[in-house]
């Protein structure tokens, strides 16, 4: 049976170990940090979410109202930052838009005008040709 050859042992292990350690790399470098990112940001708005519900037992009940007033203004800040950086983005990509648009047609409009004085060069030295016929 080839998988019990012993000539082949080798190779299958180190294959083996090779996978293994793509595997533990991949897993340490990518999914290990983002899934640490994730429980971070949970721990961080449950601890928020607490805060908020203490200050609101302290007062005497739980007001959901100023937890929405909150959450809803830092949702609009965010939101009018994410509305700037398109902006801003915007103008700058239609400026460098516009630079190469302008940087394209200065060689169509020297060709033409070139073309335009050939032309009446041409023109002219035809002209004279037939008067001297």
């Amino acid at each position: 049976m080839p998988q019990l050859d012993h000539i082949t042992f080798f190779s299958q292990i180190i294959w083996l170990v090779f996978t293994f350690v793509v595997l533990y790399l991949i897993s340490c470098r990518l999914i290990i940090p983002s899934i640490s990112r994730i429980l971070l940001s949970r721990k961080i708005m449950s601890q928020q979410a607490k805060s908020v519900n203490l200050k609101s037992n302290e007062e005497g009940g739980i007001d959901t109202v100023s937890f929405e007033k909150s959450m809803y203004s830092s949702m609009r800040g965010m939101k009018d930052t994410l509305i700037n950086i398109k902006e801003s983005n915007n103008r700058y990509l239609h400026n460098e838009l516009s630079i190469l648009v302008n940087n394209c047609l200065k060689p169509i409009t020297t060709v033409t005008t070139s073309e335009i004085a050939v032309r009446k060069i041409l023109t002219n030295i035809v002209s004279r040709n037939i008067r001297q016929l």
